[in-house]
């Protein structure tokens, strides 16, 4: 009862803010720390795809050290911006393995640990963030220790991924507008 309560505060407070004329890049960044609070993540960060690319562009970040800014810590963005635009699927990278991750074919795509830098973030969670059928970049939660996903994380995930998409084309209707 009380992770619902948490749940729906959270989620209150971001629809009062997306309501509001604040900037997208503060929407954001009260997203992304609304997130890893809310699924206990060590860090978490919005990305944008960059159009015709595969480089992907900060938008707003939590727990995040300096020396990863410049980059998405981790991912194989590659293959991660590829899985998200071919099934519009959450994707999971995780040591801990399919079981228990939901159901595997639909929900998660696990991956190898290729990178040495793994070592810090041991699972990783990407929420797509899809505007009109298009890729507009990802929701990253990252973990330190290996684990498994519950569906009901992965949901949520998707839901705060929902919200920034609605901040999102809020700021582009508001420039439109202007």
């Amino acid at each position: 009862i009380e992770r619902r309560r948490q749940v729906s505060d959270s989620l209150r407070d971001i629809l009062t803010i997306l309501n509001s004329d604040r900037p997208l890049a503060e929407i954001l960044q009260h997203i992304v720390v609304q997130a890893k609070g809310l699924l206990g993540a060590d860090a978490s960060a919005i990305y944008q795809v960059q159009e015709g690319d595969t480089a992907i562009a900060l938008q707003a970040y939590c727990g995040l050290r300096e020396q990863q800014l410049g980059s998405a810590p981790d991912l194989p963005m590659t293959y991660f911006t590829e899985e998200l635009a071919n099934n519009g699927e959450p994707v999971i990278v995780s040591e801990a393995g399919p079981d228990g991750a939901g159901d595997p074919d639909s929900l998660t795509v696990q991956t190898d640990q290729e990178d040495a830098a793994q070592e810090v973030y041991c699972a990783q969670l990407a929420a797509p963030l899809r505007i009109k059928d298009e890729l507009y970049g990802v929701l990253v939660l990252y973990y330190v220790e290996p684990r498994k996903f519950s569906p009901e994380e992965i949901e949520l995930a998707v839901m705060f991924g929902d919200q920034a998409v609605l901040a999102i084309e809020n700021a582009r209707l508001r420039t439109r507008a202007e």
